[in-house]
């Protein structure tokens, strides 16, 4: 008996994992409750049910009305959208300093997860600003404080006005 030891315990595992993974194919199979064959295409009703329960939605391709758009077109728009805003900013703000007041009206717009490099820039662009790495070096203590919204400045703001401006909560 203790010559076949080895032999017994092999034999008595290896019948006991082929059990177990007999009873996992079993119930894979039982799981998913289809009697399709697995490289079958599905159906459009089918396909439909299987998204739904995922979460997902189907978008017929070339459908009119609801454009879909990739990344890369979403980043151009948003990108061209913001150029607008800043273009539509410098003319406002030329538009103000032309009305013969005396005190100019700025408005420039943060928007959201702006960087205060993107910042700098833009207040660089509309005549804010004149030299970037000092506005940057000074107002670096609150680049996390920037707040989303339109920022208005009269006149000529020190860096502390405009950091003042840029931090402060809006509607």
């Amino acid at each position: 008996m203790r010559k076949r030891r080895g032999w017994l315990i092999g034999f008595g595992l290896g019948i006991a994992l082929g059990a177990a993974v007999l009873q996992l194919m079993t119930a894979a199979d039982s799981v998913s409750g289809s009697d399709r064959l697995p490289n079958e295409p599905l159906s459009l009703e089918e396909l439909k049910n299987e998204a739904g329960a995922k979460g997902y939605d189907l978008v017929r391709s070339g459908t009119v009305g609801d454009k879909t758009y990739t990344q890369q077109q979403l980043d151009q728009a948003v990108a061209e959208a913001k150029q607008a805003a800043e273009a539509a900013a410098k003319a406002s703000a030329g538009k103000s300093a032309a009305s013969g007041s005396g005190e100019r009206t700025i408005m420039f717009y943060i928007w959201e997860k702006a960087s205060l490099q993107d910042v700098a820039n833009g207040l660089k662009g509309i005549g804010l600003i004149d030299d970037k790495a000092a506005f940057i070096r000074q107002a670096k203590p609150y680049a996390n404080k920037l707040r989303v919204g339109v920022c208005v400045f009269t006149g000529k703001p020190s860096y502390e006005q405009i950091i003042a401006e840029l931090t402060r909560g809006k509607n």
